[in-house]
C-alpha cells in the first residue's frame, strides 16, 4: 500500500540502509511489544515518520554504548 511505502522509502531516500531500518524495528518490537499502551503503535507510520524515525534510530546508537560499556 503507497501509504505504507512511502514513509519507509523516505527513510531510505535519506541514507538509512533496510539493515538500519530492521535494527529500528526489532528493537522497537522488543521493546513495545508486551506493552499494552504501545504495543499498537508497531506500525510503518510511526516508526518511520521522519521525525520519529531519528530518535528511534539514535535509541541505537545508545542502546549499542551502554552493552559496550
Amino acid at each position: 500500500v503507497d501509504s505504507t511505502l512511502r514513509p519507509i522509502e523516505a527513510r531510505l531516500r535519506s541514507g538509512v540502509t533496510v539493515q538500519e531500518c530492521r535494527a529500528v524495528i526489532a528493537r522497537k518490537v522488543r521493546v513495545w511489544r508486551d506493552d499494552p499502551k504501545m504495543a499498537p503503535y508497531l506500525r510503518p507510520e510511526t516508526l518511520f515518520g521522519a521525525t520519529k524515525f531519528e530518535s528511534y534510530f539514535a535509541e541505537l546508537g545508545k542502546a549499542q554504548e551502554e552493552s559496550d560499556g
